[in-house]
């Protein structure tokens, strides 16, 4: 249990310590802003590095699929 909450602390750490135009750490907010944008198609930049599916009447954010591959690449909130 001790392992687990040194794994925390230092993730802590490092969210605390990120730039905010780091997008490998998502919040809740970010991540449905980007949903957004991608539903609105006025952001092109963002076409290239995302994908929407839905799961279960959800909406998840994942990296484009590459041809040939069957593998899914999930992007998560922090809370996640």
């Amino acid at each position: 249990m001790e392992t687990k909450m040194e794994f925390y602390n230092l993730f802590e750490e490092l969210l605390s310590a990120k730039r905010e135009d780091n997008s490998s750490f998502l919040s809740n907010e970010k991540y449905l802003n980007i949903i957004n944008e991608l539903k609105d198609s006025n952001k092109y930049h963002r076409l290239n590095k995302f994908e929407i599916i839905n799961i279960r009447e959800e909406e998840k954010l994942i990296a484009p699929f590459e041809k040939g591959s069957s593998n899914l690449l999930y992007y998560v909130k922090i809370d996640e």
